[in-house]
């Protein structure tokens, strides 16, 4: 959520959890935007302690980066993207919903405004499709405004109508503080959120978010002993999606292990070059049967479908 919106979407969900008396489980927690670093986040932590206290069974996620990806659109506010993306392109061209659009983003209210709380230098282009596009793979919106002399704005539209909106982004908006606030709540798991681009440059959490989370903020901060790191990727979300059997190392429990030396653990991947599987793996048990060894398929599959 944008740090402004972020406590009142939270205070809406206890709400409707003291109301009804079920858990509720927070995912994604984060506030975007230098102006909010360091202040909404203690604050929605506080609010789930309180709620915690109150007997509600209250737990969060985040994940290990201080950038997210998403679709390029989501620049604009959500009035703009209705009826379609050829609707949207129209719009795009339309040189007085541009000066609108100029001017609801520099105020920066009513709608998430990443390319303010972001800045076109911290918006890079993940995902393009026109052979003319290519050479802009990676740069942000800044690097290309200067490429084309145009202002961002307009090379940023330029290019959703080129592409037809089929631009994925990753943005660079968040508090490695905050990320550390939340990892250390005792009650937050680790997410990867590893879902954009399918083509183009991933973001590097597709590969390597559970290594970040042991290997920057356990080894090199020193944010989380090893013990709640690997609680946060185990035990935790399963206890929140209920998985019985399931994230501990426990008799009865299924034989699902990871073994690894803590040293040689690395992420290989990076925003420039993402698709690096991360290393330092020895052996992964599924069901008991070795799936990993050093690093590689054994071809053994005895996974199961988890059915509800």
């Amino acid at each position: 959520q944008e740090g402004g919106g972020v406590l009142e979407a939270l205070e809406e969900m206890l709400t409707v959890a003291r109301k009804l008396r079920i858990p509720v489980h927070i995912s994604h927690l984060k506030a975007m935007g230098r102006d909010n670093w360091g202040v909404k986040i203690p604050r929605a932590l506080s609010m789930l302690e309180q709620a915690r206290q109150e007997g509600l069974e209250v737990g969060c996620d985040a994940y290990p980066y201080t950038a997210g990806s998403t679709q390029l659109i989501h620049i604009l506010p959500p009035d703009l993207l209705t009826g379609g993306m050829e609707a949207v392109v129209k719009r795009l061209q339309d040189k007085g919903v541009r000066r609108e659009l100029a001017e609801r983003i520099e105020d920066g209210g009513g709608f998430d405004d990443i390319a303010k709380l972001a800045g076109w230098d911290g918006i890079r282009l993940t995902s393009l499709h026109c052979p003319e596009d290519e050479p802009l793979l990676g740069k942000s919106i800044a690097q290309e405004a200067a490429i084309e002399h145009k202002s961002p704005l307009d090379a940023c539209c330029d290019l959703l109508i080129r592409e037809h909106c089929q631009v994925t982004m990753i943005d660079f908006m968040a508090s490695e503080a905050d990320i550390a606030a939340i990892l250390r709540d005792p009650y937050s798991s680790l997410i990867s959120d590893a879902t954009y681009p399918t083509e183009g440059q991933p973001h590097p959490r597709v590969y390597g978010s559970c290594t970040r989370l042991l290997e920057h903020f356990v080894r090199e901060t020193g944010t989380l002993t090893w013990e709640q790191a690997v609680h946060k990727l185990t035990g935790a979300p399963a206890a929140a999606l209920r998985l019985r059997g399931k994230g501990l190392l426990a008799q009865g429990a299924d034989a699902d292990v990871c073994v690894f030396d803590p040293e040689k653990l690395h992420e290989r991947g990076t925003y420039q070059q993402p698709r690096q599987t991360a290393e330092g793996m020895a052996l992964v048990l599924v069901d008991g049967q070795v799936a990993v060894r050093d690093g590689q398929l054994t071809g053994a599959k005895a996974g199961r479908v988890i059915r509800r």
